[in-house]
């Protein structure tokens, strides 16, 4: 026990030894005194219940059992009397004024430590914040990383494989002009299959030039007021040696200017990709039509054919991220980059 315990376990003992010899030395009201300090100077909470119920119990001994005393220090001094009485007063409020110091004292330190924890605790919170936004960015690196190797591939893929036969065409056109003296009437029917095989690799490297632009989003957007019915003119004039080759007719339906909101290279790029579908899917001399419909949101552009259309199958497949290509009516070769891409551009035009 500590020297704060003894001294508030002597005293009120000392202090009630006096009274028990029949003397009242007009102190009663400072077991009260040293209830309180006690509560408020002893740690030790055994020792605190001790010094406060004997405290008490000596109050209790000297105002109520023990009346009569030989001597009273009120009847013979009664200045001193109430000069203690004043002192205890005092001590008791500059005791519990302690005790409502450091109450206060201990609900600063409750709150400052709660406003720390909350700050800590906000601090992870942004720090967590922070990491799942890294590792989502991370995720979103490593997805668009996936899909440029398979772009890369599926280019290296398509340039090793479909840009061969129209090259070796070429070279094999120009190797028989120069070893045999070819004819101008063999070199004229030499000339369409060269000329088919040219067409497809131009169409082909312009598809993958944009294809792999928008994967490594080296293009923005750039919208602008678009007439569809001039665009579709344009599209038909530099497909119209390729719908000749075919005898297919292509009828623009569109009669006056229909105005859309959207980026010229794509719109122009999707008309041309599904034109020449039209075109290599139509059997000769067949029809093709283009529409465009104005709908309260939109508007509904049209490429309908003749052809040999397309299974469900086809259709799903085409709707998702694989490569899917089919050979057209006359086997002409196909690497399912320009529906992709129709896809893609219409999606980032706010289309469908």
């Amino acid at each position: 026990m500590s020297w704060q315990g003894y001294f508030f376990i002597l005293y009120p003992a000392v202090t009630v030894a006096i009274y028990a010899l029949r003397v009242d030395a007009g102190v009663e009201i400072f077991f009260l005194l040293y209830g309180v300090l006690s509560v408020f100077f002893l740690n030790n909470i055994v020792n605190i219940i001790v010094s406060f119920l004997l405290s008490m119990t000596c109050y209790f001994m000297v105002c109520t059992v023990w009346k009569n005393y030989d001597f009273s220090l009120e009847r013979n001094n009664i200045y001193f009397y109430v000069f203690n009485h004043l002192v205890a007063v005092f001590f008791i409020f500059y005791g519990l004024l302690l005790i409502k110091n450091e109450n206060t004292r201990y609900q600063e330190q409750t709150r400052d430590k709660n406003w720390q924890l909350r700050r800590s605790n906000l601090k992870i919170l942004r720090q967590k914040a922070d990491i799942s936004g890294k590792a989502a960015l991370l995720e979103e690196q490593t997805h668009q990383l996936t899909e440029l190797n398979t772009l890369k591939n599926k280019l290296f893929s398509v340039i090793a494989h479909d840009l061969k036969a129209p090259l070796y065409a070429l070279r094999n056109l120009f190797r028989n002009v120069q070893l045999y003296d070819l004819p101008g009437d063999e070199i004229k029917l030499l000339i369409p299959e060269v000329v088919s095989e040219l067409t497809y690799t131009t169409g082909l490297m312009e598809n993958l030039l944009q294809r792999a632009k928008s994967q490594m989003q080296a293009e923005s957007i750039k919208p602008q007021l678009l007439d569809i019915s001039r665009i579709t003119q344009e599209v038909l004039q530099l497909l119209r040696l390729q719908a000749e080759a075919k005898h297919i007719y292509i009828q623009s339906k569109i009669e006056r200017p229909v105005f859309v909101y959207a980026d010229k290279d794509m719109i122009n790029l999707v008309l041309r990709n599904l034109l020449s579908n039209a075109i290599k899917f139509t059997p000769e001399e067949g029809l093709i039509f283009v529409e465009a419909r104005e709908e309260r949101s939109h508007i509904e552009v049209l490429v309908q054919d003749n052809g040999m259309g397309i299974s469900q199958e086809g259709v799903q497949r085409l709707m998702g991220e694989s490569y899917y290509s089919t050979r057209g009516t006359l086997g002409e070769a196909g690497t399912g980059l320009g529906l992709m891409l129709c896809k893609e551009f219409l999606s980032r035009n706010g289309g469908g």
